[in-house]
């Protein structure tokens, strides 16, 4: 009929609600039951659809609610990942699942480049691989998502495979010995830059506080000949002030709590509670995380990357250092200049702790943290520190 607007939907369709008042339920599933002019009644259904598939580019229409659904009844079976065409999104499940094994490795690299291989991590990176082995280009692997959605595992995951895809091409070539050192220093990077990079936040236990970038360099044989890591942005902040419930880096209760009785006598170091630094948030442990245990990791991971005992010490040094520049106080004497209380302690303490740490001298030290110096041209004036 000329004229007249046919309604959007007829009784009986099928459609994607917004839950009123829950927007963060998101959509839910429903049936037209009536139409009265431009508005429309729905039935909304318990549960949702039986059936997930693994590349959401297949289904009728790829809407938002469509979109959730699907994701919802792939992680409801334990199936985290789904394509949608070349990319792959992955859910954050929070808990340990049976995906990464040695048998899994296997399929994907003997024949994971079938499209229709379960979506996984391994296929991306096998894609990644074959790719840079067969066209001789260099591939990238981007991997994003807001705090908690997994970054800092998938990378771990894709290195994983692109390790153990090298270490095969090398053993086929009789090298596997010096890829196998490489591999291992490549993986046991991680346990450093998780210590000294990564903190407990509100959303995450174990949140990444700086990007990085991976470049993972193969040979003409692709077998692994050395990685470069370039880090970004790191929150520096958070190493003088934390949020409620949050903590420091990682590597500074790992030193609290691993140290050994010879390391924290020499260190000076003592509870978290003990340094002003890791005090301000009331969260001095984490739930399933032993950080004594963690420091050993850390420990074994430079031994591993080649530095020596001397270094080890000296990193180590530093990091005690920081915890007690900490707790040094300051007040304003009569004229509003920065000055050591001169009854406190502990302050007095910490600084000879400070200059002992890293080698210098007291005085000198206790000088530069309330005098500053400040050099406009070729003129250097000294002030006191407001």
């Amino acid at each position: 009929m000329t004229g007249v607007k046919q309604p959007a939907f007829q009784a009986g369709a099928e459609v994607y609600v917004l839950e009123a008042g829950k927007s963060s339920e998101g959509w839910l599933t429903g049936a037209v039951t009536s139409i009265n002019g431009n508005k429309a009644e729905v039935r909304t259904t318990d549960g949702k659809a039986p059936e997930g598939i693994p590349d959401m580019i297949s289904l009728d229409m790829l809407h938002e609610g469509a979109i959730q659904e699907n994701i919802y009844q792939r992680y409801n079976k334990q199936e985290i990942y789904t394509f949608v065409g070349p990319i792959l999104i992955s859910v954050n499940p929070y808990a340990q699942l049976d995906l990464y094994s040695q048998e899994v490795i296997d399929s994907y690299i003997n024949g994971g480049q079938d499209r229709n291989s379960a979506p996984h991590l391994y296929f991306i990176a096998n894609k990644a691989f074959e790719v840079m082995a067969n066209d001789n280009k260099d591939q990238s692997i981007l991997i994003s998502g807001e705090s908690g959605a997994g970054k800092t595992e998938a990378t771990k995951i894709v290195l994983q495979y692109l390790t153990e895809c090298a270490l095969r091409k090398a053993r086929a070539s009789n090298k596997g010995d010096m890829t196998a050192q490489i591999q291992q220093r490549i993986l046991d990077a991680n346990p450093i830059l998780e210590a000294f990079g990564n903190a407990k936040t509100v959303r995450n236990n174990n949140s990444s506080r700086f990007g990085k970038f991976f470049q993972v360099q193969f040979n003409a044989n692709n077998e692994i000949i050395g990685a470069t890591i370039i880090k970004y942005l790191l929150e520096k902040s958070r190493v003088v002030a934390q949020n409620n419930s949050e903590r420091n880096y990682h590597i500074f209760y790992q030193i609290c709590y691993g140290a050994t009785p010879e390391e924290a006598k020499e260190l000076g170091l003592q509870k978290p509670q003990e340094f002003y630094y890791l005090d301000q948030s009331g969260c001095y442990t984490i739930p399933g995380v032993d950080d004594a245990a963690d420091f050993v990791a850390v420990k074994n991971a430079f031994n591993v990357l080649g530095f020596s005992p001397d270094e080890i010490k000296n990193i180590n040094k530093v990091l005690a250092a920081i915890l007690h520049l900490g707790n040094i106080s300051f007040i304003n004497d009569a004229s509003g200049a920065a000055i050591v209380p001169p009854e406190d302690s502990l302050s007095k303490e910490s600084i000879q702790r400070v200059s002992t740490l890293l080698g210098i001298n007291e005085e000198a030290l206790h000088k530069s943290l309330v005098e500053r110096t400040m050099a406009p041209g070729t003129m250097t004036r000294k002030q006191s520190v407001y």
